[in-house]
Parts: structure tokens; C-alpha cells; sequence
């Protein structure tokens, strides 16, 4: 079913941009490399009569080294903290749909957001605003706030803490990812449409979204009439039950029907992290 406002309040403009990961970052500088080559060349070679004594020295390396793997085995030596973070970025990256190394870059983004204004280590909800926006939009006069970005920040905030741990960003910025599967965005567009937390998307959920764009163009107006004509239509082309309210199954046929309701859920520059910001790699292989 066609209409010429077909579901109008699903094709919000995407409120999430580059601004999220294009915080201004300084450029880290890298460590001098050796090459094993290098360290051959500078390894002083020693006169005939004194390899008794090289040899001796060599066995009492050998020694030392010995005891301290045998005690790195038995878990007296603990690991580094550069060792601990790969194993978590490694981790991140197994339940997400971003590589390591790019895990590595989302972290110094997210170090960057996270002391923004508070100088917590968590993103608060005006740090998200600012580093989408470059403003906090409560502070502009707009009427509550961007709903968009609240909802997007509500929904990654899975602990209901108010506030965005890494694993928090990491996870909710996967979906927005260009390899995230179709169901991935449809369940998580549903949720951020859903304000109420019904499982199901209420008239005044659409009416409120709706509101919530026009306070954010102000070029687009609606009276109050036409707004609820909208909200008529919204209803009549996606409620197929006629229940008054849009499930989850609904809002999947929506979008088997027009995908555009779920473009706004991807970023593509997601996928090339590590070209966007090379001076966070350390590696070779990313």
C-alpha cells in the first residue's frame, strides 16, 4: 500500500554523522622500530680467547630466562596492560562487526568523547549530543532536546546507567555497521521508534517523533490538524491488524517493503575506521 506519505516519520534524516568518530584527535607518534637485521649489525663480535667467558655468560642467560618463563607459566608475571587491552579489543571485535584494530580506534575516539565535559571516562548523554552535533542541544532552546539522538543514545545504554561504558559504544555503533545484517537495523530502529518500551510503536510514539523533526527543521511546519493526518497515515499504511499500534512484525514488512526506513542506520565510513584515523594503527596487519 502507496501512499504519498508513505510511513513519513520512519524517513528521519540520519542525526547520527561523521561527527561521532570526527572528534579532532592528536596524532600519536609511533615507536622506532629494530628490525632484526639491525640488532645483528650492532651485535659486537668477540675475539677467539674470550669465547670461554661469552659462553659462560650465554649459559647463565639461558638460566635466567629459563626461571622467569617457568614463572610466567605458573602466573607469577603478570601480563601488560598493552597485552590486556589487545585480549579486550580482540573480544570486542569477536562479538561485533568491527576488526581489532579498528576496535583500537574506537577507543581513543571514545576516550576523547568521554572527557568531553565531565572527565569521567563514560559518555554522558550531553557528550553524545556534542560530539554528534558540536553543541549540547538542550542548552539551544529546542524543545526537549533531539529525540533522535536520545533515543539512539537510550538504546545503546543497555545497564539504563544514564551513561555509555566502551563496550557500550562498541556494541551499539556494530549495528550501524555496513556488514550488520538487515535484521540487526530493523530490530534496532523498531527499539528506538518504540519510546515507550511496549514491544510495539504507539500513535503517540509516531506523534512525538514527528514533533520531534519539525523542532529540529525549522523550515517544516505542520499544523496541528495536518500533523494528526499524518500520524492517520503512518497508521494506515504499516498497522495491518488494525490494533492501533505497529509491531515488530509489522514494522519488518515495512521495511521488506522499502528499505529506506533503515538507511539512516548505517554509516559507512564504519567500515574503512582505519583509513579514516591511520594515526591510531599500531600494526601492520588491520
Amino acid at each position: 500500500m502507496e501512499s504519498s506519505t508513505p510511513c513519513s516519520t520512519f524517513f528521519i534524516s540520519s542525526s547520527i554523522r561523521r561527527q561521532i568518530l570526527g572528534v579532532r584527535l592528536v596524532t600519536l607518534n609511533q615507536s622506532a622500530r629494530f628490525t632484526p637485521a639491525a640488532l645483528s649489525a650492532a651485535r659486537p663480535r668477540h675475539p677467539p680467547r674470550a669465547r670461554s667467558l661469552t659462553r659462560a655468560a650465554n649459559a647463565a642467560v639461558v638460566l635466567v630466562d629459563t626461571a622467569r618463563d617457568r614463572s610466567t607459566t605458573m602466573g607469577c608475571v603478570s601480563s601488560s596492560p598493552a597485552r590486556d587491552k589487545e585480549r579486550r579489543y580482540a573480544r570486542l571485535a569477536s562479538r561485533t562487526h568491527f576488526r581489532p584494530a579498528q576496535v583500537g580506534v574506537l577507543h581513543k575516539i571514545y576516550e576523547n568523547v568521554s572527557n568531553s565535559i565531565d572527565r569521567d571516562d563514560v559518555i554522558s548523554l550531553h557528550e553524545f549530543q556534542l560530539a554528534l552535533f558540536g553543541k549540547r542541544a538542550q542548552e539551544d532552546g529546542e524543545s526537549g532536546g533531539d529525540l533522535f539522538s536520545e533515543r539512539i543514545f537510550e538504546c545503546f545504554d543497555t545497564t539504563n546507567d544514564g551513561t555509555l561504558s566502551f563496550e557500550e559504544f562498541v556494541n551499539g555503533l556494530s549495528i550501524f555497521h555496513p556488514q550488520a545484517s538487515k535484521e540487526e537495523k530493523t530490530a534496532f530502529a523498531f527499539k528506538v521508534y518504540d519510546l515507550q518500551g511496549t514491544n510495539a510503536i504507539e500513535r503517540d510514539d509516531v506523534r512525538k517523533m514527528l514533533e520531534s523533526v519539525m523542532n529540529q527543521n525549522k523550515d517544516m511546519t505542520l499544523s496541528d490538524e495536518a500533523l494528526e493526518m499524518a500520524v492517520d497515515q503512518t497508521f494506515k499504511d504499516c498497522d495491518l491488524t488494525k490494533d492501533g499500534a505497529i509491531s515488530l512484525d509489522e514494522f519488518k514488512v515495512l521495511v521488506e517493503k522499502n528499505e529506506k526506513v533503515i538507511a539512516n542506520m548505517t554509516l559507512p565510513m564504519l567500515a574503512r575506521l582505519t583509513k579514516e584515523f591511520p594515526e591510531f594503527l599500531f600494526t601492520e596487519d588491520n
